[in-house]
Formats: C-alpha cells, sequence, structure tokens
C-alpha cells in the first residue's frame, strides 16, 4: 500500500510538532438537543419551596477521516512509526432521556437562613443501528445492531446550604455549603461503547525506513512484521470486533455507579466600615466511583524493567545525566495482545481523589513497588488546601477597588498496579502552593467631564512543564537486556518510548503579570439616553509571558508549545492591544 506522503500528517517526535495535514477529520454530520423544564415555587415571608424538572434529549453522528488511513511519526528527520486508521467511519450516539428531578426548600429563622435539597439524576442512552461499508483495513461491510442502556444511571444528590447573621447587625455573615454533584457526559458513554468505537480503530507499528524514500514498503493490511514494518500494537485492528474495548456492567448499569464530587465550601464575609468589606473562605471536593481500563491479555508479570540514563543537560535537575529507572517493556510474546475492560476503580483498590482537604493523607510510600505490595494493590488518595481571601471598596465620588489571594497545594496518590507496574513511576504527585496562587485586584476611579479610568491587574502562577525524552531503541537494551517488544526481529529498530526526565509538578514557568486598563466617556444623549465609549488596552504593559512550553525534551524544549497541543490557545501572552467599542443605553 503506498500513499502520497504530501498527504499525510507527520509528527516530528523530537520537537512535538505536527505539519504536513492534519491528523485526522472530524465532521458532526447530524446533531441537536432538546430540552424541557418545568417548575413550580411557593413563597412566603420566612419559607420557600421550589421543585422542577429537567429533560434532556439529544442525537450525535459523527464522521472520522484520516488521509491515506496513517499518521507518520520521524525522530530527527528519520522514519520512525506509523500509526494506521480504520477510517472513514460514521458513529451515531444518542441520549434519550437526561432526567433531572429536583425539590428545595428554604426556611429563615430569625439570624439563620437553612437551605436543603435533593436532587434525582437519570441518564439513559444508547446507539441506533449503523451500517459501515468495507475501508481498507476493514476488508468488508459491516453492520451492527442497535444497544441500549449506554449508559443507564440513577443517583440521588442531597445538597444543602447555610447563612448566619453572626452579630444580628448584617455586617458579619458565616456561609457553609455542601453538594453532591454527578458528572455530565450526554452521548460520550454511549459513543465509548458504540461498537464501531469498541472495535480497534487505531494502531502503531515500528517503520524502518531502509532506502529513504519516506513510503513505508510492507503490506499494512498484514498485521505481523513484513518489508519495512513491524507488527501491530493490537491484534485486534481491522477486525470486526465491537468487544475489543468494553466497559463492565456494573459501570454502565446501576443506581450511583456514576463519577461524583462532593463540594464543600465555607466563607465569611464582614463589612468593616459601610465602603469596605472584606472575605475568607475554605474550599474542599472530593471526587469518587473512579474507572480504570484493565487489559485482561496481559498481567504486570508480563512487563520487564529497564532504567534510561539522562541526557546531559544543564536545564535538568542536577544537570542531567541520572538513571530514570521504574520504565516497563512488554513481553514480546505479549505484544499486541488486547482485551481492554474499563471497570471500576475500587475493584482494584479503593480510590479516592480529594480537593481542598485541610487533612494530610499518608499514602505509602510512593513509587516503591515494595511499598504497593505491602498496601495491598496500591492506593490512590489525595488532599489539598484551598484558601481565598478578599476586600472590596468603595469610596466617595464613585471611587471602587477590590482585589483577592487564591491559594492551594493537592497532594494526589495514583499508587496502584493494573498492567504495567510503570504506573507507580511518578505516581505521587504534591502541586504546591506556589503553582496555585493568584493575586488579582481590580479598581475604577472616575475622572473629570465624565471620563472614568479603569484597571484590572492579575499575577498567576506560571503553568508546569515537564521533559518527556522519546528515548531510541539503542539507550534502552543496555538496561533491558533486549530490543524494544514493539522491534522487528533481526532489523535495526526504530521504536522509542517516551521517558519522563522530571517528575511532575515540581518545575513551573515564571509568573505572568498582566494589566488592562479601560478609559470610558459617558455622552448623554437625551434625557434617558447615553453613550459610553470605551477604550481597552490589554496587556497595557506589553508583557511577553510564556503560557504554556513544549515538554518533548529535544531540539524545542520549553520553546512555546504549538497552539493544537494546548487546545488552540496562543502559547505566549498576546502583545499589548487597542481595543474600541461602545454602548447606548436608552
Amino acid at each position: 500500500m503506498r500513499v502520497n506522503p504530501d498527504d499525510i500528517n507527520i509528527l516530528e517526535l523530537s520537537t512535538n510538532f505536527q505539519y504536513n495535514a492534519k491528523q485526522f477529520y472530524s465532521n458532526v454530520t447530524d446533531q441537536y438537543r432538546a430540552a424541557e423544564r418545568f417548575s413550580v415555587s411557593y413563597v412566603t415571608g420566612s419559607h420557600a419551596f421550589k421543585g422542577g424538572v429537567q429533560v434532556e434529549q439529544g442525537i450525535n453522528n459523527q464522521d472520522q477521516v484520516v488521509h491515506g488511513n496513517v499518521n507518520y511519526a520521524f525522530l530527527s528527520g528519520v522514519p520512525n512509526r506509523i500509526t494506521e486508521y480504520a477510517t472513514p467511519y460514521l458513529t451515531k450516539n444518542r441520549v434519550k432521556a437526561d432526567l433531572g428531578l429536583y425539590i428545595q426548600d428554604q426556611w429563615t429563622l430569625k439570624r439563620l437562613t437553612f437551605n436543603y435539597g435533593l436532587r434525582f439524576d437519570s441518564l439513559n442512552g444508547g446507539v441506533p443501528a449503523q451500517h459501515l461499508a468495507a475501508t481498507q483495513f476493514v476488508p468488508v461491510a459491516r453492520d451492527f445492531a442497535p444497544v441500549s442502556g449506554l449508559p443507564r444511571w440513577t443517583d440521588l444528590e442531597p445538597r444543602m446550604g447555610m447563612s448566619y447573621n453572626v452579630f444580628g447587625n448584617g455586617r458579619t455573615a458565616l456561609k457553609v455549603s455542601l453538594g453532591r454533584y454527578v458528572e455530565q457526559m450526554g452521548a460520550g458513554i454511549a459513543n465509548d461503547n458504540n461498537p464501531i468505537v469498541a472495535s480497534v480503530l487505531t494502531v502503531t507499528r515500528t517503520w524502518d525506513d531502509a532506502n529513504r524514500n519516506y513510503v513505508p514498503d510492507c503490506d499494512l493490511t498484514d498485521a505481523g512484521a513484513n518489508g519495512e514494518c513491524g507488527a501491530l500494537s493490537n491484534v485486534n485492528f481491522g477486525k470486526n470486533n465491537p468487544n475489543a474495548s468494553r466497559y463492565s456492567d456494573a459501570v454502565l448499569h446501576g443506581f450511583g455507579v456514576r463519577n461524583y464530587a462532593w463540594d464543600f465550601g465555607t466563607e465569611v464575609q464582614h463589612q468593616i466600615r459601610p465602603e469596605l468589606s472584606v472575605s475568607g473562605g475554605y474550599y474542599r471536593n472530593w471526587a469518587g466511583n473512579f474507572r480504570v481500563q484493565n487489559n485482561l491479555a496481559v498481567t504486570p508479570a508480563d512487563y520487564q524493567q529497564y532504567c534510561v540514563k539522562a541526557p546531559v543537560d544543564a536545564r535538568l535537575p542536577g544537570g542531567g545525566g541520572y538513571q530514570v529507572c521504574g520504565l516497563y517493556d512488554i513481553a514480546p510474546a505479549k505484544f499486541g495482545q488486547g482485551n481492554l475492560l474499563t471497570t471500576r476503580a475500587s475493584d482494584y483498590v479503593a480510590q479516592t481523589q480529594t480537593y481542598g482537604s485541610p487533612f494530610r493523607v499518608n499514602c505509602g510510600s510512593p513509587g516503591s513497588l515494595a511499598g504497593v505490595a505491602a498496601r495491598g494493590n496500591g492506593t490512590t488518595c489525595g488532599n489539598s488546601d484551598f484558601f481565598g481571601v478578599g476586600f472590596n471598596t468603595r469610596f466617595g465620588r464613585g471611587i471602587q477597588l477590590g482585589g483577592g489571594v487564591d491559594t492551594g497545594r493537592t497532594v494526589t496518590d495514583n499508587c496502584l498496579v493494573i498492567d504495567s507496574p510503570q504506573q507507580l513511576l511518578n505516581c505521587h504527585v504534591v502541586t504546591p502552593f506556589k503553582a496555585q496562587t493568584q493575586i488579582k485586584a481590580f479598581g475604577t476611579y472616575p475622572l473629570p467631564a465624565d471620563f472614568s479610568l479603569s484597571a484590572t491587574f492579575q499575577n498567576l502562577s506560571g503553568a508546569p512543564y515537564e521533559a518527556n525524552y522519546p528515548a531510541p531503541n539503542a539507550e534502552i537494551v543496555p538496561s533491558l537486556g533486549r530490543n524494544l517488544a514493539a522491534c522487528r526481529t533481526g532489523a535495526t529498530c526504530t521504536a522509542t518510548a517516551m521517558v519522563p526526565l522530571i517528575a511532575p509538578m515540581t518545575v513551573f514557568l515564571p509568573r505572568r503579570t498582566q494589566l488592562d486598563l479601560r478609559l470610558t466617556k459617558t455622552i448623554r444623549l437625551g434625557p434617558k439616553a447615553r453613550l459610553q465609549a470605551n477604550v481597552d488596552i490589554y496587556n497595557a504593559l506589553n508583557g511577553s509571558s510564556l503560557i504554556a512550553a513544549n515538554s518533548t525534551y529535544g531540539p524545542r524544549w520549553l520553546q512555546p508549545a504549538s497552539d493544537n497541543a494546548i487546545g488552540g490557545v496562543d502559547p505566549i501572552l498576546p502583545g499589548r492591544l487597542f481595543q474600541f467599542g461602545g454602548r447606548m443605553t436608552f
């Protein structure tokens, strides 16, 4: 099979830069959402009651196309890897009923206002009958029967809140809230379990372009190693096998099985003077019903450990040159075997992730296989502290000033082994206070002749970055004692393994500062008509802070990341920008 290289997406592994074509082309061919709502309220002086229902239905039909059904990966300009896709295909997903029933009650008793409520959620989705014509890597047409109950979930979410007028003078209020919330999925679970998606639609294989013609001289429809190409990473590719990847019934159906989060918050607001108020709060949320994916075709014993020596580089910790261990490669006999089951993490470990807990949870010895064994099959837990303080002032002549500081720390352990013991590498992650501290301020100052000047100032934490090194097979063999399992027998191996040279959440870009200004002129056009003309200056200091850096260790490491890698966001703070606008009221 030969395709025109000019039409193929290429990923340069040394820089994480994609060029030549898009990775894939996606088009929503048919999508709609219908929603119905009804509510009723009863209100008296000290009592308010409300109940209601919300229902949504939806359709999402989406097709996928990849040029030539392949993507290429080069390492320093040399062909390295091929990714094959079973496109084109069209998936059809349905949300039959996303139902919410709720009641809420509020009472005011002297200085205390108390709210409580209960919400019932139900989500029912599925896929209709589907037909796919034969494609390049799937040579026969396929028909799929409709599937219902993707998913079929029900949940109850209690919520409550309290506001207390501490001294009875309306100047100091204590607020506390607690509530349970479930994830919003839409047609996501239906799509993940769509028989088309559940079949293996993408795989990788090594590519040794010996003649340097930049065209894979091999049979891409052959799952085994042949010509210049290694074996497929999953032998289920190109087969009518809708069970190659699936969710367990315990995840898809039942009461209280959907991912959820509890949210807790407490705040104190105090009016120091009529023109000055301050507030402070502590916030926490914790989640549950996590899901994990288990490849039933392999066990942890099927993986072999190896180490890689980090490159010598003054920008790496200690100047580099250290050993990175805890890396694992699948046994060659198990390479390409796949039987993926998404199930409850609680089947393997009591799993929690906490944001905002004031308590230190002892998650055991991170990164240690012996420590995990001592804890049974590992642990996933976390704890954080999040705090916020702010102030707001209003002076005479319309002068206003406000601001605040938010900070927090999160500790998360994901130290459990399901398939590869490499899961234990950097499984203990601490996001420190300095990485989550924000300082913000705003102000307005009236000027003569109906002019006013406003400003917004923010100083934000720098984004974390890593150093992920595409280590070539030659650097791995001395420790592993063999080629990577993805290599072809008896040929030069082009396989690489991504090695983290820096632990997550340990190094960060410099903090960034931004000042935005607005000059406003109010023009009175009549008794009730007014025109407000604005001149906005964004990034008035013309800062050029780096928002996101390339985390692939290589020639472009720590340079601005590509827009596609961060969701289309500019990786550098945009330069000073002037904007003219206005608003008329009458």
